[in-house]
C-alpha cells in the first residue's frame, strides 16, 4: 500500500480506528494516556495486505485482534479464526 492509497483510506474512515473509533493523534479509547497511531490492519489476515484488504486500526486494536478475526469494511467481525 503506497502513501497515497493509505492517505485515501484514512480519509475514507475519517482518520478513526474502524474498531474502537479512536481518532488519529487523539487519546486512545482504552488507554487515555497514549496517543492514537493508526496502523494498516488486515480485513482478512489469511490474505495479503492490499487496499482492498486493509482497514485502519489503532495500535491497541491491531495488537488485540492480530490474526484472530476477519472483518468487513465497517470493522464488524464476520469470522473468528
Amino acid at each position: 500500500i503506497d502513501k497515497e492509497g493509505w492517505e485515501s483510506l484514512l480519509s475514507e474512515y475519517d482518520y478513526m480506528c474502524v474498531n474502537c473509533g479512536s481518532k488519529e493523534g487523539g487519546p486512545l479509547r482504552w488507554k487515555k494516556t497514549e496517543t492514537t497511531k493508526l496502523q494498516k490492519g488486515h480485513m482478512d489476515p489469511r490474505k495479503d495486505l492490499s487496499l482492498a484488504n486493509c482497514i485502519p486500526q489503532c495500535q491497541f486494536c491491531n495488537q488485540r485482534y492480530k490474526d484472530k478475526a476477519v472483518f468487513d469494511k465497517r470493522g464488524q467481525t464476520i469470522l473468528l479464526l
